[in-house]
């Protein structure tokens, strides 16, 4: 006779609710026949499977999540004063939120955009050349034609944007006026200062691919060439460069090492580790891959903390219902949430049933543990690369298993090596050696396999 356990119960629970939130976000935005049929379906199924008890508090659980996709995205029209219904030239003064540069021009998010002594909340994209140097906080006055973002290749790029407040865009061939520095957040200006200079630090002391490839794995920064973002698209290895859980997991490992080696005690080290874990998702940028390994290792901390076993099921499943209720667009609108998820579910489902179809490969090195994640994550994201991108990286499984296993310590050398080059960089230079191994290692095997002519499939 099966049990419930506590652990069960909740994940039926937050299950219920998820399902219930999913209708709520998709509905409000489009009520269709075929929703309509598939909540009679799905309502008609239960029905007849489920004692009454159950079947009341399902529909209860539905309902309530339900309520709570429908609230959440309610609240997510531009309000009267938006920036949407302004059109054409303007004058424009802002505060920079988010810098993303690149070899050839630079992206920022400007918020508290004021316009003919107006300001407006939301948010807005700027494009201008590479060699400007603005950061978080900058105020700036500029002139330029404001652009309503339009879909392209079958991506939604205006509804993505929307989902991040963002509903207008301007090109600038030429550096917008500097007014001054240190608006917004005085904590956020402070973490947008550190991973500046961390980023320019690893280019300084390890050079160029590497410094690039290490602040990829460190902060999530991108700031490869057209030519390497081309080599890492055909390899399947974009994610390495991206923030995520493996980012979070390495940097709450290093953390409680230290802490354990200072003899920090473990009630004291929970809120050092909380904390850790907050300011690296700033750093990185907070993108919603980032902000779902966080909430989902903060859960984890809480509960090891108060004594219970987490729940990798519950623990997903309660990240997920948290971050829609905050922002219910990246359920439809947001690729980088979308990959997280199924990434994290085929991890939790799929990698102990091929980890067992992998016999055949030694356990040497995590050869096996490191192929059936691979292989895990990479058919639980395969229908959302293939929707969204049109195309399939075919020796991504290859080339994940052959880099994946050296981040940890391309990533734990690279730090130590940065860490000492705040206080004196000749050392620090001596120190990258084996870094800057790992990291040739790595930059060598996405250009071999980048090479090979049969990469994609379309």
């Amino acid at each position: 006779m099966n049990k419930t356990t506590p652990a069960t119960g909740l994940r039926a629970v937050l299950i219920g609710i998820l399902i219930g939130m999913t209708v709520g976000i998709f509905g409000f935005s489009f009520v269709t026949v075929g929703t309509l049929i598939g909540l009679l379906i799905l309502g008609d199924y239960f029905s007849r499977t489920t004692k009454n008890v159950f079947k009341i508090l399902l529909f209860v659980l539905l309902g309530f999540g339900l309520g709570l996709g429908i609230l959440a995205t309610s609240f997510l029209e531009p309000s009267e004063d938006s920036i949407a219904e302004i059109d054409g030239y303007q004058f424009i003064e802002a505060t920079v939120v988010s810098v993303e540069r690149t070899t050839e021009d630079q992206k920022l998010v400007l918020g508290e955009i004021e316009i003919g002594g107006e300001v407006h909340e939301d948010k807005m994209l700027l494009f201008i050349p590479a060699f400007d140097s603005l950061q978080y906080g900058d105020r700036i006055r500029f002139s330029c034609r404001l652009e309503s973002p339009e879909p392209f290749d079958g991506f939604a790029y205006d509804q993505f944007l929307e989902s991040r407040d963002i509903y207008k865009l301007c090109f600038l061939h030429e550096s917008p006026l500097h007014i001054s520095e240190g608006h917004g957040n005085t904590l956020l200006f402070t973490l947008a200062g550190i991973r500046s200079y961390f980023i320019h630090s690893s280019i300084e002391i390890f050079g160029e691919p590497h410094g690039t490839l290490l602040s990829g794995l460190l902060f999530g920064q991108e700031l490869f060439t057209d030519n390497w973002d081309d080599r890492l698209q055909k390899t399947g290895t974009t994610h390495i460069v991206a923030a995520s859980g493996y980012n979070v997991a390495l940097v709450t490992w290093l953390l409680f090492g230290l802490l354990t080696w200072l003899g920090i005690k473990r009630q004291k080290a929970f809120w050092v580790l909380l904390a850790g874990i907050v300011l690296f998702v700033l750093i990185a940028g907070a993108d919603a891959a980032v902000v779902r390994a966080g909430v989902m290792g903060g859960l984890i901390l809480v509960a090891r903390t108060i004594g219970r076993r987490a729940s990798m099921v519950n623990v997903l499943l309660l990240t997920a219902i948290l971050m829609l209720l905050v922002n219910p667009l990246i359920l439809r609108y947001d690729v980088g949430f979308q990959l997280s998820m199924l990434s994290t579910i085929g991890l939790i489902y799929f990698t102990p049933w091929l980890s067992q179809k992998l016999k055949f490969i030694p356990e040497a090195y995590t050869l096996r543990e490191s192929m059936g994640a691979t292989l895990a994550a990479t058919v639980a994201t395969l229908p959302i690369i293939i929707l969204q991108f049109n195309q399939i990286a075919l020796l991504a499984p290859i080339a994940n298993i052959l880099i994946l296993p050296l981040l940890p310590y391309t990533m734990f050398f690279g730090a130590m090596a940065l860490l000492v080059g705040t206080l004196w960089i000749n050392f620090a230079i001596v120190l990258s050696a084996p870094g800057w191994l790992l990291l040739s290692i790595v930059l060598g095997i996405i250009r071999f396999l980048s090479e090979l002519s049969f990469v994609y499939a379309f």
